[in-house]
């Protein structure tokens, strides 16, 4: 198999999607809110 990329994925975004899927607002709230603001801004 030719990798085609190689990703970059520290502990500190493991940190991020755990925290995430022990939250109570998995689909909505302010982590939601905050991606869509940095979305906006590309």
């Amino acid at each position: 198999m030719i990798p085609y990329g190689k990703q970059n994925i520290t502990q500190d975004d493991i940190d991020a999607v755990v925290e995430s899927l022990h939250s109570i607002y998995l689909t909505q709230g302010l982590k939601l809110r905050n991606l869509k603001m940095l979305l906006h801004n590309i």
